[in-house]
């Protein structure tokens, strides 16, 4: 990469991020306009209010957190006779808009690495540059979604988290940038415009192998909510009644299920691989896995002493199914990784499995913070201060290690199935033969002279 070449794409790095903050903005503001006119008249917010509300939607696409303060005179109008006060930030994602935007700025920087070229790598850091003017973009966006109180106080009481709002943009949209980035160079090295070096195919086969395995893993995991939807109809049953209200509240219960459905499948897919969803801070509760099982929650409750304490049965011994849909994630990924990567040999192939599994286990940790609920909260009671961080979600440390131990040993076996038909290793393809030495006593030019 020349100096030349990093100051070009700079245009089309801009616009395509200012078009994904449009379509993205769009989107939400849709969601929102539905739920205005499916709550009743009497309800409805202001205008104005309502479409910050989407810039609510917008920020939560993100995984960006909400920073709230409720000071004394919140409390009882300031008339009790503690100091009272609190503040925290809680953050969640909308994974489906998470995925939207990542496609549409994978989009972008795929685009900006067709109009530079280059080689894999350096095409996926052309692909970071839609990254800065992203992160800036929605940045200063949140310094215009403020919510004050209601009396019209001039101190805000919910606001973004200002580095929040440009961290999380920022690094979505650079892993974005890149893999789109790296991905442009497949049709050029498949029309031969660029040189098909060893570590840019590698580079391409885990990428493309690693992004798979979460994809599948996310689909296969929600077909498996689907089937015990279907095995157990009672507990959905009552999912439609929304209808029963109204055809605008049935759709809007329908939207947001699917904005959170990478979610619910998220949480599905870390307890398939043997890891657990639970409440991690203070108070730890592990309540999706293998071994702790949600059944009768009401007794189990009622059951238990103190919530440390509370004991869970073990699933099922049908839940092993699960077992399925990591299996089929990463071998099909492991697969895609060979493919992509164009594998010369079995053992080229099972390597290249194995970097797609490496590839998961970096993706899959990304997941597992942006599928948690996070919340944190500093209070005041008089003189006692009260701190608490807590998140709900898949475990980070277990996840990252069954995600990496799937990921690579099933990256690998997939792998290995796709280039079975290849030879064991490359074959080493022999160079021109080296000239005869001269004949002793001659010398192969009359400026050498033989020594003396």
């Amino acid at each position: 990469m020349t100096s030349a070449d990093l100051g070009r794409g700079w245009k089309t790095a801009v616009l395509r991020a200012v078009l994904t903050a449009i379509v993205l903005l769009l989107v939400s503001e849709g969601i929102i306009l539905l739920a205005y006119f499916a709550a009743d008249a009497t309800s409805r917010p202001s205008a104005a209010t309502a479409a910050r509300y989407g810039g609510v939607v917008l920020y939560t696409f993100h995984h960006v957190g909400f920073e709230f303060r409720i000071p004394n005179a919140a409390v009882g109008g300031g008339a009790t006779p503690f100091d009272i006060s609190a503040r925290g930030v809680v953050a969640l994602a909308a994974m489906a808009g998470t995925v939207l935007a990542v496609w549409l700025l994978a989009r972008g920087g795929r685009a900006v690495a067709e109009e530079v070229g280059g080689g894999a790598l350096a095409r996926g850091l052309h692909g970071l540059k839609v990254a800065p003017p992203y992160a800036v973009l929605l940045l200063a966006g949140s310094f215009l979604l403020r919510f004050r109180p209601e009396d019209g106080g001039q101190n805000p009481t919910i606001h973004p988290s200002y580095l929040a709002a440009f961290l999380w943009p920022l690094a979505l949209a650079a892993a974005a940038g890149f893999i789109g980035g790296v991905r442009s160079g497949e049709r050029a090295e498949s029309a031969g415009l660029v040189s098909r070096e060893p570590w840019d195919r590698r580079l391409r086969g885990a990428l493309a192998g690693g992004w798979r395995m979460v994809a599948y893993g996310l689909v296969f995991a929600f077909v498996g909510l689907l089937v015990m939807a279907v095995v157990k109809p009672h507990s959905t049953s009552q999912y439609f009644s929304s209808f029963d209200q109204g055809a605008l509240d049935g759709v809007l219960v329908i939207v947001l299920t699917l904005l959170l459905l990478p979610n619910l499948a998220a949480w599905v897919l870390f307890p398939a691989m043997g890891s657990c969803v639970a409440l991690s801070g203070p108070l730890s509760i592990c309540f999706l896995s293998y071994a702790h099982f949600p059944g009768d929650v009401g007794r189990q409750i009622a059951g238990a002493t103190s919530p440390s304490n509370l004991s869970l049965p073990s699933a099922p011994k049908a839940y092993l199914l699960f077992l399925l849909v990591p299996l089929a994630a990463v071998l099909l990924g492991g697969m895609a990784a060979a493919r992509k990567g164009r594998a010369i040999s079995r053992t080229d192939a099972a390597g290249l499995g194995a970097l797609a599994g490496v590839v998961f286990t970096i993706l899959a940790l990304v997941t597992i913070v942006l599928a948690s609920i996070t919340f944190k909260l500093t209070g005041n009671v008089s003189a006692l201060v009260a701190n608490g961080s807590f998140r709900i979600g898949p475990e980070l440390v277990t996840g990252a290690l069954f995600a990496l131990l799937w990921g690579v040993l099933g990256g690998a076996l997939g792998g290995w199935w796709e280039g079975r038909a290849l030879p064991p290793r490359a074959i080493v393809t022999p160079g021109p033969p080296l000239p005869p030495p001269p004949p002793q006593g001659e010398w192969p030019s009359t400026t050498e002279q033989p020594p003396a």
